[in-house]
């Protein structure tokens, strides 16, 4: 089996895209963005970072590492509303990356990391409520060297 980062993104995103809420109010993701966008249009949405990798090679195998920070980011006239909406968005991501731990078979295993919570954020200058939650994705598989 080959695995992609690319492939294994695609799939983070269609996770993301598909989370919603129904307290304290009804909400669903209005984005899920695979690469930072210049600026947030739409809220709530998630916005993702990949981190330099690793790659560590054995014995005809070869394992890749990818930290990709998740961010989630959404604005509301009430800040105590945005922070509930954010916690509520934090406990269903990680519900749904619980449910897939190999994202689709696009990798062997993805962790999710610790976050510090829910707090504020700021993105091209935009000041939003919102967390960031890493998650660790590996790729291991075997290789032939030349």
């Amino acid at each position: 089996m080959s695995y992609t980062l690319d492939a294994a993104l695609a799939r983070i995103v269609a996770i993301q895209a598909a989370i919603s809420i129904s307290s304290p109010v009804a909400l669903t993701i209005a984005a899920a963005h695979k690469d930072p966008p210049g600026s947030i249009q739409d809220t709530p949405c998630f916005l993702n970072v990949i981190e330099p990798g690793e790659i560590a090679y054995g014995p005809g195998s070869q394992r890749q590492r990818h930290r990709v920070k998740m961010q989630f980011m959404v604005k509301d006239e009430a800040v105590a509303d945005a922070s509930a909406i954010a916690r509520a968005f934090l406990e269903a991501t990680r519900v749904a990356f619980n449910a897939d731990i190999r994202l689709a078979g696009t990798c062997t295993v993805a962790q999710l990391g610790a976050t510090a919570g829910v707090t504020g954020l700021q993105y091209a200058g935009v000041q939003f409520i919102g967390f960031e939650l890493p998650l660790l994705v590996t790729m291991h598989e075997a290789v032939t060297f030349a």
